[in-house]
Parts: structure tokens; sequence; C-alpha cells
């Protein structure tokens, strides 16, 4: 059996191979969702993104489309929330995980709920982001709650009388 690896964890001199890496992530996660353990929020879909080694490709959704699109199916499938986490706010593509190419596709798949969350580990941190994630989130066909707390979610479109 393989060791396990956080991603925090990988030096900087890592010989692992990301790719290799990031698929096996995107399927961990796939398996967890069709799991025992039932849950409501699927957090840190692109965390791997937050330890990106200098050495390695730029991190492009794209080169692991497939299999993110594989989970966020499976997660819509089971009308879980998706969390838009921002984590520390700045540049969308590597600040929010996941970036704005993932929440339209899970839009795309069928996924109706975000959840945004900070995820800060200090308080002058907390709610950093935040008003780049509404923006995503609104720009992706996303509502706020009316409620204090709660999740965006997309509008069910109503189905025309001739079924289409």
């Amino acid at each position: 059996a393989g060791s396990v690896l956080e991603f925090s964890e990988l030096g900087q001199e890592s010989d692992s191979d990301p790719r290799q890496l990031m698929r096996a992530y995107f399927e961990e996660l796939r398996q967890l969702i069709e799991g025992p353990v039932e849950f409501q929020v699927l957090a840190h879909l692109e965390y791997p993104k937050r330890f990106w080694l200098a050495g390695w490709p730029p991190y492009d959704p794209q080169a692991y489309r497939e299999e993110i699109l594989a989970v966020l199916e499976v997660a819509a499938r089971h009308d879980l929330a998706l969390e838009l986490n921002t984590s520390r706010g700045g540049d969308p593509v590597w600040a929010l995980g996941p970036g704005p190419t993932v929440i339209r596709w899970w839009r795309d798949v069928g996924g109706r709920q975000l959840s945004v969350g900070s995820d800060a580990h200090d308080p002058s941190a907390v709610a950093a982001g935040f008003l780049l994630a509404r923006q995503v989130a609104a720009n992706t066909g996303f509502v706020p709650s009316t409620a204090r707390l709660g999740m965006w979610t997309r509008p069910l479109q109503p189905k025309l009388a001739d079924g289409g």
C-alpha cells in the first residue's frame, strides 16, 4: 500500500508528478461522495493549488476537466453544495477554490448550491475575498439566500409547455 501524503506536506524539491497527484485527488473526492458517509457541502475541490510547487507546470483546471467534471456530476446528483472558498482573497483563479472556470462547470452540470467560506486562519483575513466570491457566484447565475445563513442557489428554470 502507498503512503498517504497531504498536499501541504510536499516539499519544494518534490519529484511528485502533479498530474498523477491531481488525478488521484479528484478520484478520491468522487469516491468520497459516492461512499457511505453523508454530507451536504463539498469543500476544497481545488485545495491542492494552494500548495502548487514553483517547478510544476502552471495549474490549469482544463488539464483536469474530465476528472473535475466527474466529481461535479456526482456532487450535483447527490444535491451537494459546492464550497466557494475565498482562502486569502486576491486573484480569482488562484485565490478562489474553486476558480471561476470550475464554478461555471458546476452550473453547467446542474449544481444548484454554493456555500461561501473564508477558511481564514487569522481573524484579520475573515471575509477576505468575499466580494470577489459574490461577483463570481452572481456572474454564473447563483443568487444569495434571503435567509441570514444560507446557500447561494440557482433558481429553477420553468419547463416550457412543449417539453423544451
